[in-house]
């Protein structure tokens, strides 16, 4: 899988010498999830369904209209990143991720 995805965004795979030894650089692992939604749907506090419920309308830096239902398909795919925090995982915006320094923004852009 990584060395069909390296021509996509760089990674920590040097070699697969066997079907069973992997050969990777030592790397920091980003503290942010990244899911891509396609569907307003959702049971935990971090989906996209749930904080719609709660009246959050822009969320992870995407505005969303008024009268989605559950299940509808959203316009266009988004990105909804949150955080792997210790206690909670929390939604976040690519603008709050670098304005954190969760990430910089060299790294977002990749």
């Amino acid at each position: 899988w990584f060395q069909q995805s390296e021509s996509i965004i760089p990674n920590h795979l040097v070699s697969v010498p066997h079907p069973y030894v992997s050969i990777v650089k030592k790397c920091t692992p980003f503290p942010i999830e990244f899911v891509v939604r396609s569907y307003m749907t959702g049971s935990t506090s971090t989906s996209i369904w749930k904080n719609y419920q709660d009246g959050v309308r822009v969320y992870c830096g995407h505005t969303l209209p008024e009268g989605m239902k559950k299940n509808q398909k959203l316009a266009s795919n988004i990105i909804t990143p949150t955080t792997k925090e210790e206690d909670h995982d929390r939604p976040i915006s690519a603008e709050d991720i670098i304005k954190e320094k969760w990430m910089t923004a060299e790294d977002w852009q990749v």
